[in-house]
């Protein structure tokens, strides 16, 4: 279950690079995934080949100092990248060509949050990459806190799978958050939502909490907030004791990469910690939605029959939901559960294996 693809760290040699190797480093050994270190060395006019020669050997040497403490570590690292080549383009390319799971790059010191105002190469990955993008920004989550704002979207949806992950991953507690918002907007694209928190908070915090039902939270240490407010700012609010945001977002306004335009864009902004940004690019989002909803609903109801004494009429919901979500350890745990009622002790041993085997995933 564990993903090996490489982790891909787009180091620009400057006061972030320390940051992003943390990062990194923590990344790869929690995820056992190598690193595969790229710097973009510009253009210099009218360089000549021993010039850019002895540019590339003089560039590797000082990447080497930097990569020397991951390797005492035993962190796997694969050959640098080091080309002439827009640093953005580079990460994004690169990212595509060594089917890397994740980008980490800057983002992180005042400085830079000022000038992605303007434009940087972070806001650039960013918006062009379609493999999740960390920000690094001081301080790895371990042990932390996660935020995770949704608003009953698809693409809140992929969000908070990626944060399920990542809180697993980093034994880190889950902040999940949801707005209902004074203007009744969207923090996402309005024409993508299929469903609008209501008004009232507590029929609110119900239905987060069935959008919640087709995940497994097992284990997991998950705090859900209601709030009222502006979508940005109670997000950032959210963000002030925690380790990493992570956020979800269909695309970016590639025509306005200077103006703050969506709430996610200024989440990303304002926020202080990591940003873990997910981009929803499946075509066959809505199908795959529509799938997700009906084993959540499936095992809810199983849920409540084993919780009547009905194992029995659970049993058939279960071996559904399982048949359409194998990979879910909570549908396999209440699986095992009605099997032990109904007196199939060997299978449902089996199940319990199969989903300590898909969280072990996680690790």
């Amino acid at each position: 279950m564990t993903d090996t693809r490489p982790v891909l760290v787009a180091l620009p040699l400057d006061h972030e690079t320390d940051d992003i190797l943390a990062t990194a480093s923590e990344l790869s050994l929690r995820l056992k995934a190598p690193v595969v270190p790229v710097h973009a060395l510009g253009w210099r006019p009218l360089e000549s080949d021993v010039a850019l020669h002895e540019r590339v050997e003089s560039t590797r040497a000082e990447l080497e100092t930097h990569l020397a403490a991951l390797r005492e570590i035993r962190v796997p690292i694969e050959e640098p990248v080091l080309e002439r080549q827009r640093p953005d383009l580079l990460v994004v390319e690169e990212a595509q060509r060594s089917g890397a799971q994740m980008i980490v790059t800057g983002g992180g010191g005042p400085i830079t949050v000022r000038r992605w105002v303007l434009g940087s190469v972070a806001e650039s990955i960013v918006r062009q990459a379609f493999v999740p993008v960390w920000l690094a920004r001081g301080v790895v989550p371990a042990n932390g806190t996660i935020v995770c704002p949704v608003d009953l979207s698809p693409q809140s949806r992929i969000g908070l799978m990626a944060a399920i992950r990542m809180a697993r991953v980093f034994d880190a507690r889950l902040r999940v958050i949801s707005v209902i918002e004074e203007e009744r907007q969207a923090f996402l694209d309005a024409e993508e939502l299929n469903v609008r928190l209501e008004s009232d908070e507590v029929k609110a915090q119900a239905q987060v909490e069935a959008f919640l039902e087709a995940h497994d939270l097992a284990g997991l240490d998950v705090d859900v907030r209601i709030t009222i407010g502006k979508p940005a700012d109670r997000i950032v609010e959210a963000t002030e004791d925690a380790s990493l945001l992570v956020i979800a977002s269909r695309g970016f306004d590639l025509l306005r990469p200077g103006t703050i335009g969506t709430v996610t864009e200024r989440a990303l902004r304002f926020s202080r910690c990591s940003a873990l940004t997910v981009r929803d690019s499946d075509s066959s989002r809505d199908r795959r939605e529509r799938s997700v909803q009906r084993i959540a609903q499936l095992h809810h109801r199983a849920k409540e029959l084993l919780a009547e004494g009905k194992p029995g009429e659970a049993l058939p919901l279960l071996q559904m939901a399982a048949g359409r979500a194998p990979a879910n350890a909570a549908v396999q745990d209440s699986l095992a559960l009605a099997l032990d009622a109904v007196g199939r002790d060997v299978e449902a041993q089996g199940r319990r294996k199969l989903a300590a085997m898909i969280r072990d995933g996680f690790q």
